[in-house]
């Protein structure tokens, strides 16, 4: 489970009390969020931001370090307005945005809710590029990044989602102006895309507190973060113990069947417009039922609850765990990972990147990718390609990279030919499908379903009728390639034999030196984006980013630029005739 916070040179900052850090860890002990102080330290910096280290004693493999109960967690199920996010049908990102941003209302208007002291302790937005200046986006432009586009799709959410649900809901939400809701909108996407783990199928992604104190290190974590087992995603009990879908008759929710007041949270069965709409919004957070037996804003039932406990311990269904996967000596820092993601990935979402990342990588121009290809075979045979490759090839690439069995496989691809639209059509689904999986690595290696896909692509046409007669021969031969990447092998029309290549450079075939001329052209492509840059000057400014301890955006921007053309140079040297 991978939580999500920008790293800031505040980050390693001297340890001291302040309030927010002193209001934090009581709010802590008052959600039952457990922690051993005994062994590691929490440290808050003069800018409020939060790292944890060791004491002075080695934490071992497998010990758990700290458990946070899943009603501490804020979730769209568990929020002030849980129910009014599920009639409006949001979810993911964007009903955990909606519900920060009105509890972070609530707090700004001097009303309570039950994570004040853990929303105080928030930044009030990740340090992404959403809000750079113009002259320090600028400096993204040649990179994978795609700031433009993605405040584009934010304003289009607002606009056609958030505002006008603002403004349904007056007594909710204050009066404030597009603008000052579009800001504040914008701060909370951040936290939600910096900080939120997927918690459970009840809950879906939250923000749990304690657990996004954790740094991010690619290839270093130190802990891992695991819910309690599979629940259900209508109440969050244990899966196979609330009886949720039990009834064979109308499959009511049982926590709308049993409300004595015909709906939800002091709502009429017709929704949130009652009278109680004129009483303060604190009317969410002080109903009959405790806190624990609500189940996305919704008294839960007694007789449809699994838990009953006498015990004031969390039991692990319903709680995060938080364990030890290497052990780490004293005093030094324990470390998460928020994913193994690209440079580009870290600095969009958590507004951090990193030297010599392992699992950075450079994407590729599929427009470009498929100008190329189409140079050599022809327009026909690049359709008849892409048209395989979008019904057949990447689903059984990405199921052979993942171990899925062939069985598995066979059963979930799909076999048939829906390809809609005239012969431009496979190549535009090409073209528009996720240009993460085309790109080169932090060592320069193409990826390995852009070598797959070259693969096939220059396949002669009796081998790609040998490769296609039957969903056999094309598991075989998909998972050969994927197994052996750039190794050439040939097909014989009889069997289907396999016979490879010993390496790129041996006795060079056809399919082969195509493929490294296609791979060149896509680093040469890339790389021009970078034509007018002096990347000796660009480093210069980096290393004396990183000696004053500059944590500005330049820093960042510069990190993504010169490692992007550092991977195009060794994708370059990698692929030469």
């Amino acid at each position: 489970m991978s939580p999500k916070k920008p790293l800031t040179a505040a980050l390693r900052a001297k340890s001291h009390h302040s309030p927010s850090k002193d209001s934090l860890l009581q709010w802590f002990k008052d959600q039952k969020i457990e922690y051993d102080s005994r062994m590691m330290k929490i440290h808050c910096s003069p800018t409020s931001e939060f790292h944890v280290t060791t004491n002075s004693e080695a934490i071992p493999t497998n010990t758990v370090i700290g458990t946070v109960p899943k009603t501490a967690c804020l979730s769209a199920r568990n929020s002030g307005i849980s129910n009014l996010i599920e009639e409006a049908g949001f979810t993911g990102t964007l009903a955990l945005s909606i519900a920060l941003l009105f509890e972070r209302s609530q707090l700004h208007q001097g009303n309570g809710t039950p994570w004040s002291s853990y929303i105080a302790s928030l930044p009030t937005h990740a340090q992404t590029p959403l809000f750079w200046d113009a002259e320090s986006t600028k400096l993204l432009s040649p990179t994978d990044l795609t700031i433009e586009e993605d405040k584009s799709c934010l304003d289009s959410d607002f606009d056609e989602h958030v505002f006008p649900f603002i403004e349904s809901h007056p007594i909710v939400f204050p009066r404030r102006s597009a603008g000052e809701w579009r800001k504040e909108f914008m701060e909370c996407i951040t936290i939600v895309t910096s900080r939120a783990f997927l918690v459970d199928a009840f809950h879906g992604e939250a923000l749990v507190p304690f657990a996004d104190l954790f740094n991010h290190k690619s290839g270093a974590e130190t802990i891992h973060i695991k819910g309690g087992g599979d629940v259900c995603e209508d109440c969050g009990a244990v899966e196979g113990t609330c009886g949720c879908l039990d009834s064979d008759d109308e499959m009511l929710d049982p926590h709308h069947e049993h409300d004595p007041n015909g709906g939800c949270c002091g709502e009429d069965s017709d929704g949130m417009e009652t009278d109680s709409e004129t009483e303060d919004v604190d009317w969410l957070y002080h109903l009959d039922e405790a806190v624990p037996e609500l189940a996305g804003g919704k008294a839960k039932p007694a007789e449809s609850s699994p838990r009953k406990r006498n015990s004031d311990e969390p039991a692990s269904e319903d709680s995060l765990k938080i364990t030890m996967i290497h052990s780490v000596k004293p005093n030094t820092e324990i470390f998460n990972t928020y994913g193994n993601h690209s440079n580009s990935k870290l600095l969009n979402l958590y507004g951090f990147a990193e030297i010599n990342n392992p699992n950075n990588n450079v994407q590729v121009d599929l427009e470009h990718l498929c100008a190329t290809v189409m140079n050599i075979i022809g327009a026909n045979v690049l359709v008849e390609r892409c048209r395989f490759w979008n019904q057949v090839g990447q689903k059984a690439v990405d199921y052979i990279i993942h171990n899925k069995k062939d069985s598995q496989i066979e059963e979930e691809i799909n076999w048939g030919d829906d390809d809609e639209g005239g012969e431009d059509s496979a190549v535009d689904q090409f073209i528009q499908q996720p240009p993460d999986l085309f790109n080169f690595s932090n060592n320069g290696k193409a990826s390995t379903h852009l070598l797959a896909f070259l693969q096939i692509a220059f396949l002669n046409s009796k081998a790609f009728q040998v490769f296609t007669k039957s969903e056999d021969a094309v598991l075989k031969y998909i998972r050969h390639i994927v197994e052996n990447e750039l190794l050439s092998w040939s097909a014989t029309p009889a069997d289907g034999t396999i016979k490879s290549s010993k390496s790129v450079n041996s006795t060079l075939r056809p399919d082969i030196r195509h493929i490294i001329t296609v791979l060149r052209s896509l680093a040469l492509h890339r790389v021009s984006r970078y034509e007018s840059v002096h990347i000796e000057q660009e480093l210069t400014e980096l290393q004396e980013a990183i000696a004053t301890k500059n944590y500005s955006p330049k820093r960042w921007a510069l990190i993504v630029r010169t490692e992007e053309q550092r991977i195009l140079n060794e994708a370059l040297k990698r692929y030469c005739i």
